[in-house]
């Protein structure tokens, strides 16, 4: 797959049908490559998660594609989450918010902190990008980074 020019802006409460079709997408990606069976309609996490004004929504020539989810705190830079729409995943576009995640980490001089299930294939591209695991229970990892002069 090619690679795809994106950019950022803030998200709006007319962002929450696109956030919402993005989670049942999303959702039923995920169970055809579990199961190979449909998703049900039950409500995703990231719908309940938005928060317009805060999250910022993904673009690529004007069309929504994902969302991403950050707080920053005192001791950390927080990645609530990220979600692209699968047909723009694997083309560069998630390492690249990653990137940039990591870049303002080192102006604000905090380390990076996410939390994804054990079963999330992502995990391996968070490692290649410097993050390691920091804790765990028994359904998620707790991973950090720590950019430099973070």
């Amino acid at each position: 797959m090619s690679r795809v020019a994106y950019s950022l802006r803030p998200s709006t409460e007319d962002d929450l049908p696109f956030v919402a079709a993005l989670g049942r997408a999303n959702r039923a990606a995920e169970a055809q490559r579990h199961t190979g069976a449909e998703a049900d309609d039950a409500p995703a996490s990231i719908e309940g998660r938005f928060r317009p004004g805060r999250d910022w929504i993904v673009t690529s020539d004007d069309e929504q594609i994902g969302v991403l989810s950050l707080d920053r705190r005192a001791d950390a830079v927080i990645v609530r989450h990220i979600a692209l729409l699968p047909e723009f995943q694997n083309r560069g576009i998630g390492s690249a918010l990653i990137r940039g995640v990591l870049d303002f980490a080192i102006t604000v001089k905090l380390p990076v902190r996410l939390r994804l299930l054990k079963d999330n294939p992502a995990r391996s591209l968070y490692e290649r990008l410097g993050f390691a695991v920091t804790s765990e229970d028994g359904r998620r990892y707790e991973m950090t980074a720590r950019p430099a002069d973070a």
